[in-house]
């Protein structure tokens, strides 16, 4: 991270952008990025093409071919990063230099549908088996999907209610056309309802990084999604990373989601390719380019999409307001972590957390929550039961599931 995002200093330094987007969440816990992202996006927006494309890259150092050059999981950059800026500052400055280039990479995009609203041309799940693409009308819809719901927050932020109602529509448009032909609800060998890819139609699949991709996305229907969570599980069983770098985050995202630290840990500690395990165990000290061995590179960073499970998941801090104006902290109570601690310097200040487990099942947290912040507590069950004790004032008691901390620094001890 030095002027732009780039990747191994020994061959290409290129500015690939599908990093920026899939790393910001994790970067965002351990850096302030929101001055590098802002001149990101005026590269991207210098390097767009009269078309609306916005090439995989910028700086546009070399132009590549096909979907190395044209594929919207990288050009979304221009899409995503405003809404990024948007959830982790608060702040909207870019969005009138934006709002018109990413409204024109929309319509080029558009151009690309089938089947009337499907994009299945680029990369896919870039780095499972290596490269080669797989899951494009998953993966690369999904990110078309978003891509208008962003619009239409930006169209809000400025004043513009029609546009916000044309983005709206656009996106439900999207999300109709994803499920008729990706959500597959009437076979009789897997009964629930799962997502398929397109990859050897007309035979079906069931990967983990289709059913996340549509669930960290927003795309499945409210009556399917324990069916897709089940078959997300279901094929993460072996504790196996089936994985390119699109789709990790995804991966991870839905396994936090689900509380399977285990799953997780096992997956990271296995032996043999895909393996961070694999790495640690030949003595490399940066992430490689692939799940291999000898990689041509050594020092690419997207598959370390993994550290934000470990700030949001295991140290527990998840921002929902903007800015940080209100978080969640979810410790880690279902993993195998018996002490946990960490800070994240947010907008508005250092938000301290130590988690540790007590006996008799019993749990301790302190925390600093920022002036101009609200915290809110996960506690281990429904009928938890937590005495909190602020600074300098008398210890309350609260149960449930979850108790709201406003500014100030606490000790929370809790019993399930």
């Amino acid at each position: 991270m030095f002027s732009y995002h780039t990747d191994c200093p020994q061959i290409e330094k290129f500015g690939w952008l599908e990093v920026t987007h899939l790393l910001a969440p994790a970067t965002q816990y351990i850096r302030d990025v929101e001055a590098f992202y802002t001149k990101i996006l005026d590269d991207i927006v210098e390097t767009q093409e009269p078309s609306g494309l916005v090439p995989t890259m910028a700086p546009e150092i070399r132009y590549m071919c096909g979907p190395l050059h044209d594929t919207i999981t990288w050009g979304c950059a221009l899409v995503f990063l405003p809404e990024i800026l948007l959830r982790y500052y608060g702040s909207s400055h870019v969005l009138p230099k934006v709002y018109s280039p990413a409204i024109r990479y929309m319509e080029y995009i558009q151009r690309k549908e089938r089947k009337g609203g499907l994009i299945e041309h680029g990369l896919g799940d870039w780095g499972r088996d290596i490269a080669f693409g797989n899951h494009q009308a998953n993966i690369e819809t999904a990110i078309y999907y978003q891509c208008p719901l962003n619009l239409r927050t930006f169209a809000e932020e400025l004043g513009l209610a029609e546009d916000a109602d044309r983005f709206r529509t656009w996106a439900q448009r999207i999300y109709d056309c994803y499920n008729r032909h990706l959500l597959v609800t009437d076979d009789p060998d897997h009964p629930g309802a799962y997502y398929t890819s397109l990859d050897n139609y007309p035979s079906r699949d069931r990967t983990a990084i289709a059913q996340a991709v549509a669930l960290q996305h927003g795309l499945v229907p409210a009556e399917y999604v324990a069916d897709v969570q089940k078959a997300f599980l279901e094929d993460v069983a072996d504790c196996r990373i089936r994985s390119g770098e699109i789709g990790l985050p995804y991966l991870w995202r839905t396994l936090g989601d689900l509380k399977r630290p285990d799953i997780v840990l096992a997956m990271c500690r296995q032996e043999e390719h895909p393996s961070y395990m694999r790495f640690l165990r030949r003595g490399e000290t940066t992430l490689l380019e692939f799940w291999q061995d000898e990689c041509r590179s050594k020092c690419h960073d997207m598959l370390g999409t993994i550290y934000e499970w470990f700030y949001a998941h295991v140290l527990g801090v998840q921002p929902v307001g903007r800015a940080y104006r209100t978080w969640v902290l979810s410790p880690p109570y279902e993993s195998e972590f018996g002490k946990v601690e960490g800070s994240v310097d947010c907008p508005y200040g250092v938000i301290d957390v130590k988690f540790e487990k007590m006996a008799d099942a019993a749990f301790e947290v302190r925390v600093s929550v920022p002036v101009g912040t609200v915290a809110t507590l996960k506690l281990p069950a429904e009928t938890s039961s937590a005495t909190i004790k602020g600074k300098g004032g008398e210890a309350r008691r609260e149960s449930g599931d979850s108790v709201k901390l406003e500014a100030g620094s606490y000790v929370v001890q809790m019993s399930p």
